[in-house]
């Protein structure tokens, strides 16, 4: 049944009772009625009936919702208020009505004259008639829209900011805290407020936080640093800043902020510090720091041992009032001074002489550094200084005993190229004249011819193998490394060991890819010449077969054989000198016994590796490594004729130049010989020869290639030339090479030196490449 709505008093509703008056004898004061009273209450009050119609509304109401209660009477404020705001009215309005009890809330409310929303704290009750039935309910509202905004705020602070943040009652329980005071302790937030602070203080026990709460409110702040624990046990450091309000029974107001990183470097810096002492005391080095005026400020003790004088001796003395500078040195001290203070230099390093407390002269290293401020300006230094007074005097030792042991190697040298000259002078006669026999001899003597032959390649291998072995025992030979065509070199080993292959009737076949190798060549044909003729002399049957192939991420040249085979057991033994398997009566056909030494003496020398297989019986494998180079020119094969020429011999020694003349002019050729160049141009009278030979070693400190620029100086440099010698350094071989004249070795046979003069004149003859 809908109640009838009147601005008069509504008989259901219960009437305001008057006010009692006191007695007495002045005349009585009249009592304000029900709308007076109403009218003068702040609170915001309105009475709504059960369709949610406004049935009353005090002035405080009116301007709390900004709309009159003559415009709002009988309506249920449809068309007054935004309409979500209407449907929670309404709602609340049920929940009142179907619960029979108060309902407090709080809402956002309209202000229809002010133009925005006002928060408030709502209250309604429900009103019954006399049956007990609701007839309508009264409702009361405060505006707490800025209580409300500065909760708001303060919440918001507190969530945002990154301290920690609670507040504490005087019994030390927490009454609030934010979110990252949660994440610190890893409790949540109504964990917390069940707890008290002495339950996480790791510092204080709860007897010393209940004095420091009571100092606090003396003081009203304070700030400190403690220790929290964790829920997961652990425990973090945290700085404290605690104010005391004497509001709400007093309060403790606490920001704190996580300083566990900061704890942790700070007992970081103070280890460091204390093993930097540590490394500085202990350090064979002396240490000194300086400041920006090079007063002493640190002394270590290792400096007193060197220095002789104690810290205490010199700590603030500036350096160049210390007894330590050597007088003669004081311009490099100067100097490093200069370079430190300017700035540009934060590093120097310099080695002078100094003088200790008990007067003795000590050479020292000091190496400096300089700390500069944001000015650029230095502000200290730091020098660590050795004591190299023994190590300078060792080194001057070493500096003599290198230049006494030079100079030996150098007399070694130079006694090596004599003998290997001396020795091949004779030799390289007597091959001259052994081959010049061929034509003199009669075929029933062709026995006699070999023999002596054999004879002569056999000290000739004997000869050059001890002297190479001398050259690389001394050092004497330096490699020279290059890109070359690896078949050009081999096709030139092979061919010089084919005619001895033949004799026994050995198989010398070659298998080997177009590759470019880098390395010594020169050295690398001689280490695969010994492999080739190892294999040669221990082979009887079969034949040998010279191949390269990949194995292991390297390429290797290998010379197999199908001779009698290697133990395992002394695979080894075969690289020593003098060691031949097999040949304990020392049979010269079987060789010197050096020439495997001399293979890896030369490897270890350049740096390649060497790999032996072999089974008894069965043969041997021997292979050395081959580093790989890049592309070279390829060299032009010339067509050669033998004729009869006219040539031009520089040779001091009387033997050899008659043995050379008498060769070549049984092979048919025309010979001008001298014992120098300036003698040759004489006797050859301007007319040119159509080759040129020279021994390399000539009197009077004159060489091969003296002799031949001078004669290629009067008759053109495209002369072709050859040098013969005795000496086996690799270096003069690429001396010579380079100058476009080809080395020939002592002892010479006669068939070896008619090639090379007819290459040489197929070479000058055909055009440049």
């Amino acid at each position: 049944m809908d109640m009838p709505i009147s601005p008069a008093p509504n008989p259901t509703c219960p009437e305001p009772q008057p006010v009692c008056r006191h007695s007495g004898p002045s005349a009585p004061v009249p009592a304000p009625d029900a709308a007076e009273i109403l009218a003068a209450v702040p609170l915001a009050i309105f009475v709504k009936d059960s369709q949610n119609r406004i049935a009353f509304m005090n002035r405080a109401c009116e301007s709390l919702w900004g709309v009159s209660f003559d415009r709002l009477r009988g309506t249920d404020c449809r068309g007054f208020f935004p309409a979500q705001e209407v449907a929670h009215y309404h709602a609340t309005d049920a929940e009142v009505f179907e619960r029979q009890r108060p309902v407090e809330f709080e809402v956002a409310v309209w202000n229809a004259e002010a133009a925005q929303h006002r928060i408030v704290r709502s209250m309604k009750a429900p009103m019954y008639d006399a049956d007990g039935q609701p007839r309508c309910l009264v409702g009361t509202s405060m505006d707490i829209t800025d209580r409300a905004r500065s909760e708001m705020e303060y919440r918001t602070i507190l969530r945002t900011t990154l301290d920690a943040f609670w507040v504490n009652d005087m019994a030390g329980r927490f009454v609030d805290v934010n979110d990252a005071y949660c994440e610190m302790v890893g409790y949540r937030r109504e964990e917390l407020l069940s707890m008290s602070l002495s339950q996480l203080e790791a510092v204080e026990t709860p007897e010393e936080t209940r004095r420091h709460i009571e100092k606090l409110v003396e003081c009203g702040f304070d700030r400190f640093e403690s220790r929290h624990r964790r829920r997961d046990g652990g425990e973090i450091d945290i700085e404290v800043t605690v104010t005391y309000l004497p509001t709400g029974g007093g309060r403790l107001i606490v920001f704190a902020r996580d300083i566990t990183a900061r704890k942790k470097a700070e007992r970081t810096i103070r280890e460091s510090e204390a093993r930097l002492r540590a490394h500085i005391e202990n350090s064979p080095m002396g240490v000194v720091a300086w400041d920006e005026s090079f007063r002493v400020t640190q002394w270590s003790h290792q400096a007193e041992r060197i220095f002789g004088w104690t810290a205490q001796e010199t700590l603030g003395k500036r350096l160049t009032d210390l007894e330590l500078l050597y007088p003669a040195d004081l311009p490099i001290v100067r100097a490093t001074m200069a370079k430190l203070s300017d700035g540009a230099s934060r590093y120097v390093v310099n080695e002078n002489r100094n003088v200790t407390k008990d007067g003795r002269v000590i050479h020292c290293v000091w190496y400096n550094s300089n700390l500069l401020g944001t000015d650029g300006a230095m502000r200290s230094i730091l020098s660590q200084v050795l004591d190299v007074t023994e190590s300078k005097r060792a080194e001057q030792e070493l500096r003599t005993a290198k230049l006494e042991a030079e100079g030996a190697n150098d007399a070694k040298s130079r006694f090596l190229a004599a003998v290997s000259h001396d020795l091949r002078q004779p030799l390289s006669a007597l091959s001259l004249y052994v081959g010049a026999l061929d034509s003199k001899l009669k075929p029933a003597d062709a026995k006699l011819l070999a023999n002596m032959k054999n004879c002569v390649a056999g000290l000739n291998e004997m000869l050059s193998d001890l002297l190479d072995l001398s050259e690389l025992d001394a050092g004497a030979v330096v490699p020279k490394v290059s890109d070359f065509h690896l078949d050009a070199v081999l096709a030139k080993v092979v061919s010089a060991h084919e005619p001895d292959a033949k004799a026994k009737r050995l198989q010398l076949r070659r298998s080997y890819p177009r590759l470019v190798g880098r390395t010594d060549p020169v050295l690398f044909q001689r280490i695969v010449g010994n492999l080739i003729s190892n294999a040669v002399r221990y082979t009887d049957h079969g034949g040998i077969l010279i191949g390269c192939r990949r194995r292991d991420g390297k390429t290797w040249v290998e010379v197999w054989d199908t001779g009698a085979g290697i133990p395992g057991d002394q695979t080894a033994e075969i690289f020593c000198e003098f060691k031949q398997l097999g040949n304990s009566e020392r049979n010269r056909i079987k060789g010197t016994g050096l020439g495997l030494a001399i293979v890896a003496k030369t490897a270890l020398l350049l740096g390649l590796a060497i790999r032996v297989q072999s089974k008894p019986g069965r043969g041997s494998m021997f292979a050395v490594e081959l580093p790989l180079g890049t592309s070279v020119a390829p060299r032009v094969q010339r067509r050669r004729h033998q004729q009869a020429l006219r040539i031009a011999v520089v040779e001091d020694d009387d033997q050899v130049a008659a043995a050379l003349i008498y060769a070549l002019m049984q092979s048919g050729h025309q010979v001008v010989s001298a014992e120098s160049g300036a003698r040759l141009l004489r006797l050859l009278d301007g007319t040119a020869p159509q080759v040129m030979i020279s021994d390399y070693r000539l009197g009077g400190g004159e060489t091969g290639l003296d002799a031949i620029a001078a004669v290629r100086s009067r008759f053109g440099p495209g002369l072709p030339a050859l040098v013969v010698t005795g000496d086996t350094d690799p270096s003069l071989f690429r001396r010579v090479e380079g100058e476009g004249i080809r080395v020939l070795h002592k002892p010479l046979r006669i068939e070896v030196l008619q090639d090379a003069i007819a290459d040489a004149v197929a070479d000058a003859a055909a055009p440049a490449d």
